[in-house]
């Protein structure tokens, strides 16, 4: 990389991210909701990513989805089949956010259509643990009615447990507990009169197993075959009153059982009375629309950027905080090839359709564009929200990424900064002060600083496994490529995230999200220097070793039974952790001078193949479509990572031959990627 030209540019894409420009495309995305396959969306996309000077087309993919009915009901019935009380499955329209009045009623993407009328089980989070629990306890599940807090593990999840457990349909809800200290009983108004969540909030969001696989929908394997609902916790309240003195109550169930809904101790039922439930919802075949920008570089290798750009409601958390910071990254690049710029690698800049109702638009353009993927994509940088009213920088990520995230981390000012500008000479931080001095507060020193607080061994900034729940999922867990999902979601937090409502609005955004739009510009510019640095630096900033590291603190947390033998996995790691720290030493001794070609493809070639050569072809036992071997979503735990999917799957089963067989799998693969590394 042309070191004077490449700081300038860099200066330049730190410089036009404009938080007048990224209020605007906030408010605009926003105004309307916009449901997979909104053709016009796309299309206003690509146009406006087209007058940036970014060749841009629409990548068209045909599918199947469900959309709400007329008649869906969540019913609480008298003895004699009259209703007593009816759910509301719309929030309140609240006169200050016009963004209350539009959209869908509530509905789970890709459930099942459906009547069932049932007597009443509360089965807590609705983790297999929670309904074990009530079979231990003589509770039948079968053929009930299940209202499931949200919290614990994914909504699809909760409703595939449930359908295992054999109940006949699934009510979820968001009780106040998840809220901490934000609620009324704590005197906190409700939005948006204050940051606690509005009474008749209900959240959205598809019920497709992301945890077992993503692909071509329906498909009996990824989707659930009992219907399921959502409703407010104002609704929820009277329902687990009707659960009052039926069955197991809190001097009989685990502690956890307990919500904090005022007024209510938490029965498990089965009640006396019935509950109805039907789900209306009509599928319909109809086409996705991904909107691909590209931007040619000088070899065949490149980076994919990714957002999303359908949402349940007006979404401006979700994707809209994503996709204004998007928009602003593409205009920055677009500037820096008005100076004449031409990246070594392309860059591909993609706005998804059909993310929220199961991954549907990237998994379907990475499977058509597979093999050109696997041959050539160095990293997928994914951003989803670029902030959910967290001001700390809270990523998910491969560790081989983590090296280039920390280096472009402290080149962006930090938001808490309110009048930080970038000054010619930015870059020229001292580096022995981690991007921070007096006068430079930086996304990195905010980020570590949130590290030490609630990790004090640690020297550097927390990159937490990446499992799943966006975008990136397809690329790190099906095609092995390094990938990331960047967003402002940690550290103290003023105001509860109304994610998947009516509530999640421009009026929540700019009271309580991100007033003034300053996390929204730190995360165009970190996002956009993360893009040119992957796409222009002839050597990668990777690292191997915060990759072997994290796999021995994987291995040093499971519990292994006795039985097992783990020597052979224990040694390779170490192994793989001594070549890393050589291939990491080489790299940084080519950055201090002008590498060979010969050079740079032998630092290249081994970084890519790490992270490929963890890839199983047969893929997870139980869920073949992942077949990342080192890092994977938990197959109950919800969007969260753990390390060695294969093994952490096989001690689900408590079998002690298929512990083995995953521990020795593991190994092979890990014997095999160390390999790949060894220098010559």
């Amino acid at each position: 990389m042309d070191a004077p030209n490449a700081h300038v540019r860099q200066d330049l894409i730190l410089k036009t991210p404009s938080i007048d420009q990224l209020q605007q495309w906030s408010r605009l995305h926003s105004a309307s909701t916009h449901l997979a396959g909104d053709q016009a969306h796309a299309y206003s996309i690509q146009a406006l990513w087209k007058s940036y000077g970014i060749c841009t087309e629409i990548s068209v993919h045909k599918t199947r989805l469900n959309r709400p009915g007329q008649h869906s009901a969540v019913r609480l019935l008298n003895p004699d089949s009259s209703v007593s009380f009816e759910a509301s499955l719309t929030e309140d329209v609240l006169p200050a956010d016009p963004a209350s009045s539009i959209g869908p009623p509530a509905f789970h993407g890709m459930s099942f259509p459906g009547r069932v009328a049932a007597p009443l089980l509360y089965a807590n989070f609705g983790r297999p643990e929670d309904f074990q629990t009530l079979n231990d306890n003589g509770i039948s599940v079968h053929d009930k009615i299940v209202l499931c807090r949200y919290s614990g593990s994914l909504r699809g999840l909760k409703v595939r447990a449930a359908q295992e457990a054999g109940a006949a349909g699934v009510i979820l809800y968001n009780d106040p507990q998840e809220d901490g200290p934000f609620t009324s009983e704590n005197c906190y108004a409700s939005f948006p009169d204050g940051p606690a969540r509005h009474p008749s909030a209900i959240q959205r969001g598809s019920v497709s197993f992301f945890s077992i696989g993503a692909g071509p929908y329906p498909e009996p394997e990824f989707t659930p075959y009992i219907p399921s609902l959502s409703i407010s916790f104002r609704d929820a309240r009277l329902l687990l009153k009707a659960l009052a003195g039926h069955g197991l109550g809190r001097v009989d169930l685990p502690p956890e059982w307990q919500g904090s809904l005022p007024g209510v101790e938490y029965f498990s039922g089965p009640s006396h009375l019935q509950v109805e439930l039907v789900n209306d919802t009509e599928y319909i075949d109809t086409k996705l629309y991904n909107v691909i920008g590209t931007i040619k570089g000088e070899t065949s290798e490149c980076v994919v950027l990714g957002n999303h750009h359908d949402s349940w409601s007006a979404g401006c958390v979700d994707p809209v905080s994503g996709s204004a910071a998007m928009n602003e990254v593409v205009r920055s690049l677009g500037k820096a090839l008005a100076t004449g710029w031409k990246p070594l690698r392309t860059i591909i800049l993609a706005s998804w359709d059909g993310e929220e109702y199961g991954l549907l638009g990237s998994t379907a353009w990475a499977a058509q564009n597979s093999n050109c993927l696997r041959r050539n994509c160095i990293a997928y940088i994914n951003v989803d929200e670029s902030t959910n009213g967290g001001d700390i920088l809270g990523p998910v990520g491969s560790p081989l990424l983590a090296e280039i995230l920390y280096e472009a981390a402290k080149l962006v000012p930090s938001p808490f900064e309110e009048d930080a500008e970038v000054e010619d000479g930015w870059y020229l931080l001292d580096p022995n002060t981690n991007g921070s001095s007096s006068a430079h507060r930086t996304v990195y020193t905010d980020w570590l600083q949130n590290t030490e607080a609630n990790h004090p061994s640690s020297d550097v900034p927390l990159l937490q496994d990446i499992g799943t729940g966006s975008d990136f999922t397809v690329f790190q867990h099906h095609l092995g490529i390094s990938s990331a999902d960047l967003v402002f979601n940690a550290g103290p937090r003023d105001a509860v995230y109304q994610y998947h409502t009516k509530y999640d609005s421009t009026l929540w955004m700019e009271y309580f999200g991100d007033p003034g739009y300053r996390k929204h510009k730190a995360m165009a510019q970190l996002w956009g220097l993360i893009a040119f640095r992957l796409a222009s630096d002839p050597v990668l900033a990777f690292s191997a070793t915060l990759y072997a590291m994290r796999l021995k603190e994987g291995f040093e947390s499971m519990d292994f039974p006795d039985a097992v033998g783990v020597d052979g996995l224990f040694g390779a790691l170490s192994r793989f952790h001594d070549h890393a720290i050589e291939l990491d030493d080489y790299r940084r001794r080519l950055s201090e001078r002008t590498p060979t070609s010969e050079e740079v493809s032998i630092v290249n070639t081994r970084y890519i193949a790490l992270e490929r050569g963890f890839m199983h072809p047969g893929g997870l036992s139980q869920r073949p479509w992942y077949k990342h071997l080192a890092f994977g979503p938990g197959l109950w735990e919800g969007y969260g990572g753990v390390a060695f999917p294969a093994i952490a799957d096989a001690m689900l089963l408590k079998d002690i031959a298929t512990i083995q067989a995953a521990v020795d799998l593991t190994k092979d693969a890990v014997d095999r990627v160390t390999n790949f590394i060894v220098l010559p």
